[in-house]
């Protein structure tokens, strides 16, 4: 394959790999109920925050974690990016408000810590950015 050939390949499949990250992602502007600090049932469909771990309700600091959710998610529109199932059998995926992973905010907001197992450092500068 000539070179000239193999980057237009390259700049095709980038092209591609670019649109489907796009596609994956779907807006809701449907009725969302919070359960908890990472838990949200959105347009009947129960999801779970992706590299979110925070106090149950019941626990101390989850009715923390679960108004402050509530408040970010408060009257906007939510963008969610789908990455699987827990064992739940709950949606795991990232929300988005406002173009801010909601994670990012949960966590620099203190009311939550990123969870390391599954998230592996993503949210690193979030840990770094707390109030």
């Amino acid at each position: 394959m000539k070179p000239e050939t193999a980057g237009i390949y390259a700049a095709i499949i980038g092209a591609i790999i670019f649109l489907a990250g796009i596609l994956a992602a779907s807006e809701s502007r449907g009725e969302v109920r919070v359960v908890d600090g990472d838990t949200v049932v959105l347009d009947g469909e129960r999801v779970r925050i992706f590299g979110l771990d925070c106090p149950e309700r019941r626990d101390p600091g989850g009715p923390a974690a679960t108004a402050k959710l509530g408040e970010i998610l408060a009257g906007k529109e939510i963008w969610i990016k789908r990455r699987g199932q827990d064992r739940y059998k709950r949606t795991v995926a990232k929300l988005f408000v406002d173009g801010r992973d909601v994670a990012c905010l949960m966590i620099m907001a203190g009311v939550c810590r990123e969870y390391m197992r599954y998230s592996r450092g993503e949210y690193e500068a979030c840990n770094g950015n707390r109030r």
